[in-house]
């Protein structure tokens, strides 16, 4: 079974894990401070000796801890049809917990809470588009065609799940937790805790992973970084803690250890946005033909252009 996240999230590095396995070659240490979806993580054919991921959202952090912990009880509290009133109401409970929930996985390492875990994971694959677990914005009504929205009497915008057919392919957006994987859910979950066994799963700001304590003590160090690509490059709002200038302080970070030869560091990006590590003896490698583009550094091999076909 090829592992993937069980929800769906924008910018997952998932198919390129394999040609920057190859980039960052033999390390001990593997950290991702932008974890997402997991994807450069679960793409990987050979696990480092040490992972470590992290994410500044605590309704990431905790579903892949539960997913980590629990897969059986969260497969079971997942395992429900795609239905859009259940789905507003458990939008309404995370969004009331938030603040309780990223207080307790800040508590200690291995805290989770289970079932909201289920809820975020299910909800997140029912959702259509941005949005999900952000506050609710009030607005004026509109009273042309809606789409597939509909409107509450308070002028809350109100987002259906995708009711049509999924194609199989895997959880969507909107096609619900069962797309493509009905029969096989407490597998999938199961093998993905297997995959996470070891993985030291942490919360908050990206800088607390690109310590020394985290980094080169261990020895060779990939670092995978995926910062929220600049405001003018992408649409707004995608991500629960989004930011449009956060790409250039990590591009700024990775220019400034460049020279260790203990650290591969892969940052991510589009178009020329870190085309300023060029002068440093970085390289590059358009991956997507919408200008996803990766920049690798000195210590990493050069890729091969042609070396991932989109």
């Amino acid at each position: 079974m090829k592992l993937r996240a069980p929800f769906p999230f924008f910018g997952s590095k998932l198919t390129v894990a394999p040609l920057v396995e190859d980039l960052m070659g033999p390390i001990n240490n593997l950290v991702i401070p932008f974890g997402g979806s997991f994807g450069e993580l679960l793409g990987r054919r050979t696990p480092a000796k040490i992972e470590t991921a992290g994410d500044a959202d605590g309704f990431i952090v905790n579903a892949w801890r539960a997913m980590q912990q629990h897969p059986e009880r969260l497969a079971e509290l997942c395992d429900r049809p795609v239905h859009e009133a259940t789905m507003h109401a458990a939008h309404d409970l995370l969004l009331a917990r938030a603040a309780d929930l990223e207080a307790l996985v800040m508590s200690h390492p291995d805290a989770c809470d289970v079932e909201l875990a289920a809820w975020w994971i299910w909800g997140a694959s029912c959702w259509l588009g941005s949005g999900w677990c952000r506050e609710a914005h009030r607005k004026r009504p509109v009273l042309a065609g809606q789409g597939d929205r509909i409107h509450s009497g308070h002028g809350v915008v109100r987002q259906l799940p995708m009711l049509s057919g999924s194609d199989g392919t895997g959880v969507g957006y909107g096609q619900g937790i069962h797309a493509g994987q009905r029969a096989a859910l407490l597998g999938w979950f199961k093998a993905l805790s297997e995959r996470l066994r070891f993985v030291r799963i942490a919360m908050g700001d990206w800088q607390r992973l690109c310590t020394p304590a985290v980094t080169t003590s261990h020895g060779p160090t990939g670092v995978s970084l995926d910062p929220p690509y600049a405001g003018h490059l992408r649409a707004r709002g995608l991500y629960r803690k989004d930011s449009d200038s956060i790409a250039a302080d990590v591009r700024g970070w990775a220019m400034e250890h460049d020279q260790d030869p203990l650290l591969r560091i892969v940052l991510y990006g589009k178009h020329d946005e870190h085309d300023a590590t060029l002068e440093h003896g970085w390289s590059r490698l358009q991956w997507r033909d919408d200008g996803e583009t990766l920049w690798a550094s000195p210590s990493c091999a050069q890729p091969r252009q042609g070396a991932f076909s989109w």
